[in-house]
């Protein structure tokens, strides 16, 4: 999977593409104003959690949209993680490197509420991009 990001005017765009170069997925975001998350749906911002890798502090925002899907963003790495609501069981995790993947666990592993799906994550390879499961 290839993640191809662009600035247009006061937005950041994403799209997630496949080795054909297929967008499969894209959203944006106001550089300016967190609130939303724009896709084919917008997502709105509920909530921020700081998770702390190695000393150094992440800010995550979770986002959802009207149909309860969950979207976990970081500044640093774009999109984590997709979840469903608790009728929904799937999930999507997008990890880039190993501090990536620990925000992902620490989010997954959460007791506080803030991820709210009962899963655990698949096993992942070193070299691993994207992981979807359903359950």
């Amino acid at each position: 999977m290839q993640l191809d990001c662009y600035y247009k005017n006061d937005k950041i765009h994403y799209i997630y593409k496949i080795k054909n170069d297929t967008s499969i997925y894209s959203f944006s975001k106001n550089l300016t104003n967190d609130s939303t998350i724009k896709s084919y749906i917008d997502f709105k911002l509920t909530l921020n959690k700081t998770i702390i890798i190695e000393r150094i502090k992440y800010k995550v925002s979770k986002y959802q949209s009207v149909n309860k899907r969950n979207y976990f963003y970081n500044d640093a790495y774009g999109l984590l993680l997709v979840s469903g609501n608790d009728k929904q069981g799937y999930f999507l995790t997008i990890s880039y490197n190993s501090i990536s993947e620990s925000i992902i666990q620490s989010i997954v592993n959460d007791t506080t509420g803030f991820f709210i799906c009962n899963v655990s994550l698949p096993p992942q390879n070193s070299n691993s991009v994207i992981f979807l499961k359903n359950i």
